[in-house]
């Protein structure tokens, strides 16, 4: 499946705001070359979904199909157990590094596919009940980065599980 996301990349956090959209399977994101950097404004960015005005902020987000999740700050190693955990539940997922894994201690992202397109009110609701469905993802979840607020709400309204059938 081909998703919609905004490629961003630029030298600051105002230009890395606004992006160009292109689409592309799970597969050819997974595949993108991929650098360390200490600067992330060094590597290209993406948001993940279809982006009112190509401009990356909250408001302008229409829809998303893949579900990223960062987890920052493991004391060790856990990649190979992300990946395994993830096709042991039939998760189709992407996982690699941050841009400054090592330079902060382990830090990784995973992007889930989803089996249909979340609208923004979905997605908050989604997102920690996905965390709490999936047992490698529940077993770091005190390293799983935080929203603005500083911690993950549980919402009933939407099961995570109808979004991964």
């Amino acid at each position: 499946m081909k998703h919609k996301l905004l490629k961003l990349q630029g030298t600051n956090e105002s230009e890395f705001a606004r992006g160009v959209p292109v689409e592309m399977t799970l597969k050819e994101l997974g595949e993108l070359p991929f650098k360390i950097t200490e600067d992330k404004f060094n590597n290209s960015g993406f948001v993940f979904g279809e982006v009112e005005g190509n401009y990356r902020n909250n408001k302008n987000m229409i829809n998303r199909t893949l579900f990223p999740i960062d987890i920052d700050g493991v004391p060790n190693d856990i990649f190979d157990e992300l990946v395994e955990g993830l096709k042991a539940q039939g998760i189709n997922a992407v996982v690699h590094t941050s841009y400054n894994h090592k330079l902060k201690g382990n830090r990784y992202r995973v992007i889930a596919e989803t089996s249909r397109t979340m609208t923004p009110e979905e997605y908050p609701n989604a997102l920690p009940n996905f965390i709490e469905d999936v047992p490698v993802l529940k077993k770091y979840k005190e390293y799983i980065k935080k929203g603005k607020n500083g911690e993950l709400k549980i919402f009933k309204e939407i099961s995570a599980k109808e979004l991964w059938k």
